[in-house]
C-alpha cells in the first residue's frame, strides 16, 4: 500500500508542476502583473475542464484505498499527457527561477508544519494558482531591490557616454514597427542599439542599457510603452531623449485609460519631460495633439492625409510593394517599400523626420541612403508579413492592435486577384468603446471578404452580431477551429487569408499545421 501511495503522489507532484507551468507561462506573458494574471487565469485556465481532474486528485487524496490511488494516477497522466500548447512558451529568467524557489520553500515549510500529510500536498496542488500570486506578493521587496539596482547601474552607464543621442519612440501604435525602420537605416552607418522586440517598459530600458550600451555607441533608440498615467514620464526622465516621436494617439489600452484625453496626456509625457531645445517628432493626423507641450521644442510634423510638414504623396500599391514620395519643403524623396499598409507609410514618414532632427545634430543619413534601407526592409513576423503555405497566401498582422491598422490590412487584401478570408477575435483592450470601434471595423470586412470566421471573444462577438445575417460568416471557439475549417474547404483553391488579432488567446495554439 506504501509504494502504491509513493507512486500516487509522485504522479500528483509531476501533473501539479504541468499545471504551475502553465500558470507561470500566464504570469510572464502578463508581465506579472497580478490582475492582469487573474483575468488570464480565468480565461485559459479556471474554464478548461480537463483542469477540474484536481478535484478528484484532492477527492482521492483523502479516501486510504489502493484501487482509488490506482485510478488517481491513470488521472495524473491524462493530465500529463493532454497539451497546454503555447504560443511563447515559458522563459526561465531569474525572476521566474527565484519563484519557483519561493514555491518550493513555502511547500516545504507547509508539508513540515502538516507533518507530511498526503491531503495537505494535493489542496497545495489544486490552490496553485493562488500560491503563484501569494508567492510573488512575499517576492515583491526583493524584486523592487533588485529593480533599483538595474536602473542605478543604467543610469551611470548613461551618464558616463556624454555623446549618446537618445531616441525616445511612444504612441497608441506603431512604435516597434518605426524603431525597427529607424534601427535599420541608422545602424548601416553608425554604432547603434535599440530596445529589443516590445520591451517597452523602464525595467525593459534598463536591461537594454546594461546589456548593450557601451562607450562606443552613438544613437540609442527607446521604445515606450504605458498602461497607466506617469510611467512614460518616469522613463523619459531616466534616459532625457534628444528627440521624442510620437507615432499616433488613438484608442488603445482603453481599460486602464479609460479616455482618449488620459491616453493623449500619457504619450506627451514625453515631450512635457524632454528638456528645452529637443526635437519633437510628432503625428498630424493623430486624433489630439497637445500643442501646448510643443512651444519650446523643435518640432516635425509628418502626416499622411495634411500636405503640411513632412507627408505622403503619390501612393501606390502594386505586386506586394508601396511607392510613394516624401515632400519636404522643396525636397522629394521617392520611397518603395515592401512594408505593406498604410499605416506602415507614417511609421516611415516619422523616420525621416527623425533623420532630418538627426541632421542637425551631424548625423548625415542622405536621401538616397535613406530610400535604398527602406527599399531592403522586410515586415517583421505577425506584422502584415506574408508566408505562402501550399495554397494559401497567409497575411499574417496577428499583432495589430489598433483600428487604422486592421483598416489599412483589409485595403491590402482588397486589392489581391484571389478569394478572400478572415480569421479575427476582433480588436482587445478599448474599455467603453469596444463595441463601437469593432462594429466600424465589420463594416469594413463585410464587403471584401468571401469568408469571415469570427472566434468568439468579448470583442469579436460584436463583429459577429454585426454580420451575422450574412450567410459567409462563421463564429469559432478558437483560431484553431477556424483555421482547420479553412484547410478543409479550400483544399487546392489558392486563396489571401488575412489572420488579424490581437492574441488575446496568446496562451492558446495558434500554430498553422494540418
Amino acid at each position: 500500500m506504501i509504494y502504491v501511495r509513493i507512486c500516487f503522489l509522485i504522479a500528483l507532484s509531476i501533473s501539479s508542476f504541468k499545471g504551475l507551468y502553465y500558470l507561470l507561462t500566464i504570469f510572464q506573458q502578463e508581465h506579472y502583473n497580478t490582475k492582469k494574471y487573474i483575468k488570464s487565469f480565468y480565461d485559459f485556465y479556471f474554464l478548461k475542464k480537463y483542469n477540474y481532474l484536481f478535484y478528484i486528485m484532492v477527492f482521492i487524496s483523502f479516501l486510504n484505498n489502493a484501487y482509488l490511488y490506482i485510478g488517481g494516477m491513470i488521472i495524473s497522466i491524462i493530465i500529463i499527457l493532454l497539451k497546454n500548447n503555447l504560443v511563447i512558451n515559458l522563459k526561465f529568467t531569474k525572476r521566474v527561477i527565484r519563484l519557483l524557489i519561493t514555491y518550493i520553500c513555502l511547500l516545504i515549510f507547509i508539508l513540515i508544519v502538516s507533518k507530511y500529510k498526503l491531503q495537505t500536498l494535493s489542496i497545495i496542488y489544486l490552490l496553485n494558482p493562488f500560491i503563484l500570486i501569494i508567492i510573488n506578493f512575499i517576492n515583491l521587496p526583493v524584486e523592487l531591490l533588485i529593480k533599483h539596482h538595474y536602473q542605478k547601474k543604467a543610469s551611470k552607464k548613461l551618464l558616463k557616454n556624454k555623446n549618446l543621442i537618445k531616441i525616445a519612440i511612444t504612441g497608441s501604435y506603431g512604435k516597434t514597427s518605426t524603431k525597427n525602420i529607424l534601427k535599420n537605416i541608422l545602424e548601416n552607418k553608425y554604432i547603434t542599439t535599440s530596445t529589443p522586440k516590445s520591451y517597452n517598459t523602464l525595467m525593459g530600458l534598463s536591461k537594454t542599457i546594461n546589456d548593450t550600451l557601451n562607450n562606443q555607441t552613438e544613437i540609442l533608440i527607446a521604445e515606450m510603452g504605458a498602461y497607466r498615467l506617469k510611467e512614460i514620464d518616469k522613463m523619459t526622465k531616466f534616459i532625457k531623449p534628444d528627440i521624442g516621436v510620437i507615432c499616433d494617439i488613438g484608442y488603445q489600452h482603453m481599460e486602464t485609460f479609460k479616455t482618449l484625453e488620459n491616453v493623449k496626456t500619457a504619450k506627451f509625457e514625453l515631450i512635457n519631460r524632454m528638456n528645452e531645445d529637443t526635437y519633437a517628432i510628432i503625428n498630424k493626423d493623430a486624433l489630439l495633439i497637445d500643442e501646448e507641450s510643443l512651444k519650446n521644442k523643435k518640432t516635425y510634423f509628418f502626416s499622411e492625409q495634411n500636405k503640411s510638414g513632412v507627408y505622403a504623396s503619390d501612393i501606390k500599391i502594386h505586386n506586394g510593394k508601396t511607392t510613394f514620395k516624401i515632400n519636404y519643403k522643396e525636397n522629394i524623396v521617392d520611397v518603395t517599400t515592401q512594408l505593406l499598409g498604410k499605416h506602415n507609410i507614417k511609421n516611415i514618414l516619422a523616420s525621416y523626420c527623425v533623420i532630418l532632427a538627426l541632421r542637425e545634430k551631424n548625423i548625415n543619413i542622405t536621401d538616397s541612403e535613406f530610400s535604398k534601407i527602406i527599399s531592403n526592409i522586410r515586415p517583421l513576423n505577425h506584422r502584415l508579413s506574408y508566408e505562402k503555405v501550399d495554397n494559401l497566401h497567409i497575411y499574417d498582422d496577428a499583432y495589430n492592435s489598433n483600428k487604422n491598422g486592421f483598416i489599412n490590412s483589409i485595403e491590402v487584401i482588397k486589392n489581391i486577384p484571389l478569394k478572400k478570408v478572415i480569421i479575427t477575435p476582433g480588436i482587445v483592450d478599448l474599455g467603453k468603446m469596444t463595441e463601437e470601434i469593432n462594429k466600424e471595423v465589420a463594416r469594413h470586412i463585410k464587403n471584401v471578404f468571401d469568408d469571415i470566421y469570427i472566434i468568439n471573444s468579448y470583442s469579436g462577438i460584436y463583429i459577429y452580431k454585426e454580420l451575422e445575417y450574412l450567410n459567409n460568416v462563421t463564429l469559432v471557439k478558437s483560431f484553431k477551429d477556424a483555421y482547420l475549417q479553412v484547410l478543409s474547404k479550400y483544399k487546392t483553391e489558392e486563396i489571401a487569408l488575412l489572420i488579424e488579432n490581437d492574441l488575446p488567446d496568446n496562451y492558446l495554439a495558434r500554430r498553422r499545421k494540418k
